[in-house]
């Protein structure tokens, strides 16, 4: 079977390799599922540059996240049907090496998730960490109400795009913050209600005067260092900020502590599988049920950029990384 891994760590551009390796059998609890996508996520990346959460150990097949179909049961699969279509739960321990980067995956039954065929493989198979984190943020979390202001950096992301939809379906403001002065209509476009420029705006001094002086009510950042500083200063009083992200690879920031102390301001970072580990099982399980309906049902959908053949994987993670892209690229381990 196909399959992708790399030796050492590095550019994923230089160490990605498309090899050939003996089709694995399910035993005990597993089964053998045909990988029909796998998203490139920054988090994928991240973890072949070896500046992930926690270094893997090498030779590995990257991938967090997949869509597919059960082609075999282990004896003991007792969940699962040959031919039903799942997406991975990518929260497996730091340190494993059996990611979702492969035409058939071997994996227990407990990591998969059951969906439906109404939506295409390409919108399940980045789920998590497309949808299920922004949804978990903004209403979990958040629970942002109609009215009120959320302020998010990165706002062409995926991420951010899926931010917009759920703005719409809970009726709250979506203030984004782009970097590219072209990138203001597009996100307009797509809902936004006000969109910030940070390299030719203040981001504090135009939040603030977007609402009244009031300021925000919550933050999602995926940028990190002077943007990060920018955007907590735009906080209303009980104010709440997640960060999620370090695209600006600026590991500091200056925070005003007088105004996190008077104005009763929370900071803190976010992490899918932290929160799931820190949950309740049937909560968590509820909450990404009515995500997922909610996607089966059309209301939200992931973004797509582009779908690569899986032998290409060089091609396919530099247009990943490459500026300008509308959404996610996809691998199709189909042809």
């Amino acid at each position: 079977m196909l399959a992708i891994i790399y030796e050492r760590q590095g550019q994923p551009k230089d160490v990605l390799q498309v090899v050939d390796l003996p089709t694995p059998t399910p035993t005990g609890n597993q089964v053998l599922v045909q990988v029909e996508a796998a998203p490139i996520e920054p988090a994928d990346l991240a973890v072949v540059r070896g500046v992930y959460r926690t270094p893997q150990t090498a030779p590995t097949i990257p991938g967090l996240e997949a869509c597919g179909r059960i082609v075999a049961l282990g004896p003991d699969a007792k969940h699962y049907q040959v031919g039903q279509r799942v997406m991975a739960l990518p929260f497996k321990s730091p340190g494993w090496t059996n990611g979702t980067w492969q035409q058939f995956w071997c994996i227990e039954e407990t990591e998969l998730f059951p969906v439906p065929d109404v939506v295409d493989s390409a919108t399940w198979s980045q789920f998590f960490i497309t949808i299920l984190t922004p949804w978990v943020m903004a209403v979990e979390e958040f629970r942002l109400s109609q009215g009120q202001n959320l302020l998010v950096t990165g706002a062409g992301s995926t991420v951010g795009q899926v931010l917009i939809q759920i703005s719409r379906l809970m009726q709250f403001n979506f203030i984004g913050v782009v970097r590219r002065p072209e990138q203001v209509q597009e996100i307009l476009a797509l809902g936004a209600s006000h969109v910030i420029c940070s390299s030719t705006e203040d981001i504090t001094q135009r939040a603030m005067a977007l609402t009244q002086l009031q300021g925000v009510n919550a933050v999602v950042d995926a940028v990190g260092g002077t943007v990060t500083s920018q955007c907590f200063r735009a906080l209303a009083d009980n104010g709440k900020m997640f960060v999620y992200g370090l695209l600006a690879l600026e590991r500091e920031s200056a925070i005003d502590i007088r105004k996190m102390l008077f104005y009763n301001l929370s900071l803190q970072g976010f992490w899918l599988p932290g929160w799931w580990d820190k949950s309740d099982p049937q909560y968590r399980l509820q909450v990404t049920q009515n995500a997922a309906s909610l996607v089966a049902q059309g209301y939200l959908t992931a973004p797509v950029d582009s779908i690569f053949s899986a032998r290409d994987v060089k091609e396919a993670v530099i247009k990943a990384e490459s500026p300008g892209n509308k959404g996610r690229v996809i691998l199709s381990f189909m042809d």
